[in-house]
């Protein structure tokens, strides 16, 4: 392992190339990501212990990448170790680990385990609220996630509650421009449209649709950016 004289260098080429990894995620050039990645993880490996809170943060990222291209079974067990690593070195109510319990509920939720996504979700809404407080960007946007999961679910009237406050935490915390705040206008459109509230569903879509035609090209960003921790 590298001595801390040299770690300078190497970390900043790291957060360089995790940034690369970010855009390529967002593009769905998922091969490119992939080789970022498969650098980042040389590059930890000579400076980082395998439990350090760093390497979680880097499962976590490849684990997103596998989701995104429909690996599962590839990608829950890197959730899962991201969440053994968080739990070990910072403890299960710090809001890193309640974003690991975020990527694996996602999982979860994606291969149809909604009561087992549903569970992570509120566990990390918890953690969350506890440590970074019910206003938080991150309490919302695991919040609009159980949201969408409720919709599937067929609860409705819970799925639109958890969406207005959504709403509410980003026009605080972000403001009403903010891609996140379009993505859950979006959600709750698709919602109103679902209870057959036509009148009510244009308005929505039109104003996502024109926070994002302002925030191009950072929009496609923005729209996954909460779906990833």
């Amino acid at each position: 392992m590298a001595t801390p004289a040299f770690w300078g260098k190497p970390l900043a080429s790291s957060g360089t190339l995790l940034s690369i990894a970010d855009v390529y995620l967002e593009k769905g050039a998922y091969t490119a990501a992939e080789k970022q990645l498969a650098e980042v993880a040389e590059i930890y490996a000579s400076i980082y212990h395998q439990d350090h809170p760093q390497q979680a943060y880097l499962l976590d990222k490849q684990a997103s990448c596998m989701r995104r291209q429909g690996d599962y079974d590839g990608a829950e067990p890197l959730f899962r170790q991201a969440l053994t690593i968080r739990e070990k070195s910072l403890g299960s109510h710090h809001y890193a680990y309640a974003r690991s319990l975020n990527g694996l509920a996602l999982l979860l939720d994606t291969k149809g385990d909604l009561d087992g996504a549903e569970r992570l979700y509120r566990q990390g809404l918890t953690i969350i609220e506890a440590s970074l407080g019910k206003q938080h960007p991150l309490y919302g946007a695991m919040l609009s996630n159980l949201g969408s999961l409720l919709m599937v679910k067929g609860d409705l009237d819970g799925a639109e509650l958890l969406h207005r406050q959504t709403l509410a935490i980003f026009e605080e915390s972000l403001g009403k421009q903010h891609p996140s705040y379009g993505r859950v206008l979006s959600h709750l459109a698709s919602l109103l449209k679902d209870r057959g509230d036509v009148d009510g569903v244009e308005p929505l879509y039109r104003q996502a649709l024109a926070i994002f035609e302002e925030n191009i090209p950072c929009a496609s960003y923005f729209f996954y950016l909460f779906k990833c921790f």
